[in-house]
């Protein structure tokens, strides 16, 4: 909602947004036509809610760290490339996360992560996709804490 106040044309005298505002209104049209027919919970139910494999991939929430959002690939790298603890090692580069921000995601719960993360830098903005991640990191923990139950 904010970011379709920013982009209005009458908002912007100085600046041509239409086509912007418009791409916004299309994407926005889009998610609610999936959201209403059930075929965006769906996808994500297959990813999210039923994990595929062990959970061992490591991915540091970049919205839960006092750092920008955008350094998300750099984070990772340093993370995966920690001895020992990650937190530990990424403090000790002054980034500061809360415990909850380190999480274990199977490898498709990672690569859709991942992609929402690399369309933020594209387009959909920090705002949506900190909700996406968000939103998803909580489903992704949740199915994945029951995975050894299931066994």
């Amino acid at each position: 909602m904010l970011r379709i106040r920013q982009l209005h044309p009458d908002v912007n005298p100085l600046e041509d947004t239409t086509e912007d505002a418009a791409a916004l209104n299309e994407a926005y049209a889009l998610l609610q036509q999936a959201f209403l027919t059930g075929e965006a919970e769906e996808e994500l139910a297959s990813v999210f809610d039923v994990p595929e494999a062990e959970p061992n991939e490591l991915f540091i929430n970049p919205f839960a760290c006092n750092t920008s959002p955008l350094l998300w690939r750099e984070l990772q790298e340093v993370a995966k490339g920690a001895k020992e603890d990650p937190v530990s090692e990424l403090a000790a580069q002054g980034v500061y996360i809360r415990e909850s921000a380190v999480c274990y995601l199977t490898p498709c719960q990672l690569a859709a992560i991942t992609a929402d993360l690399e369309a933020m830098e594209d387009s959909l903005g920090v705002e949506l996709t900190s909700w996406l991640v968000n939103d998803c990191l909580v489903r992704a923990v949740r199915a994945n804490e029951r995975m050894p139950a299931q066994r």
